[in-house]
């Protein structure tokens, strides 16, 4: 799976959609109300409950939140390919590698640059994307650079294991052109 960075949009705020939007981000979680605000804004996913999103909440894409009494389930859905949304008051204190391995296509929900971080290194792997939910354009700044990290990363990792030709396919596929407005 492609990783996927995502923006939860609980209250509206342009500035920080734009910022989340020009960084890179690929997807926009929504409240219905915020839908045509964001096509005005760009062409982006946007994650919804309504049925003119790109993903539908319960169909498409899965929410699951884990509390005390549900850490030990593995995150099954009625569709095994769909992502899931991993929520947490405290998902550092649970077995964040055995939720990991369990499936794939697992969306962390972070609140933060260094829970994003810690979300992108567990396990070798790590979470298959994030879904940052802030009202700070800086903080999406910062998220955004621990993304670009982690792309950069993942072509060297591809350069040394695979021949030119696969690393620019790869490159193609991990979103290189992030990486390269980023650099210039």
């Amino acid at each position: 799976m492609v990783r996927e960075f995502w923006l939860a949009v609980k209250t509206w705020n342009k500035e920080v959609v734009m910022d989340a939007i020009e960084l890179g981000f690929n997807g926009i979680l929504a409240q219905p109300e915020y839908i045509s605000q964001i096509r005005q804004l760009a062409r982006v996913k946007i994650i919804s409950a309504d049925p003119n999103a790109d993903m539908i909440l319960g169909s498409d894409v899965f929410e699951i939140y884990l509390d005390g009494t549900n850490i030990g389930e593995t995150l099954k859905t009625s569709n095994s390919n769909a992502p899931v949304i991993l929520y947490s008051d405290d998902w550092r204190v649970i077995p964040m590698e055995n939720l990991l391995a369990s499936r794939s296509n697992v969306i962390q929900h972070v609140r933060s640059y260094e829970e994003a971080a810690l979300s992108f290194e567990a396990l070798e792997r790590g979470a298959d994307g994030i879904l940052l939910e802030t009202s700070s354009s800086e903080e999406v700044r910062r998220v955004a650079h621990v993304v670009l990290q982690l792309i950069v990363r993942l072509c060297l990792q591809a350069f040394q294991r695979d021949s030119t030709a696969h690393y620019l396919d790869r490159a193609v596929n991990l979103r290189f052109q992030f990486v390269i407005w980023h650099l210039i």
